[in-house]
């Protein structure tokens, strides 16, 4: 396949998937979270030191939430400050201040 058959086929794919998501609302790196994860783009917004946390140190996220119980929505502001706080002590914790291997796909 020539270099333009293969970028005429990318490009188009790219299209498709940006309307398939509508992508009108995202920027390329927000649509490549959505389409690699099904979640929609609120997950990434809302929740991302959620799913950071929850990523690095599943046994810690369980254990704050249980430090904040309640419904999601009333609780998410505080508990959303708890779990950014674990991510910086993680960061704060590494030698030399390299990034913990599987916090790099985050930044």
């Amino acid at each position: 396949m020539s270099l333009k058959s293969r970028s005429l086929c990318a490009g188009k794919n790219l299209r498709d998937a940006y309307a398939r998501i509508d992508g009108a609302d995202l920027s390329w790196g927000s649509a490549a979270y959505v389409l690699v994860t099904g979640e929609k783009e609120t997950m990434f917004h809302r929740y991302k030191y959620a799913l950071m946390y929850a990523d690095v140190n599943e046994k810690g996220f369980d254990e704050l939430l249980e430090e904040h119980p309640g419904v999601l929505s009333k609780i998410r502001e505080t508990f959303n400050k708890a779990r950014k706080a674990k991510i910086q002590e993680i960061f704060d914790q590494s030698e030399n201040g390299e990034i913990p291997s599987k916090m790099k796909i985050y930044i």
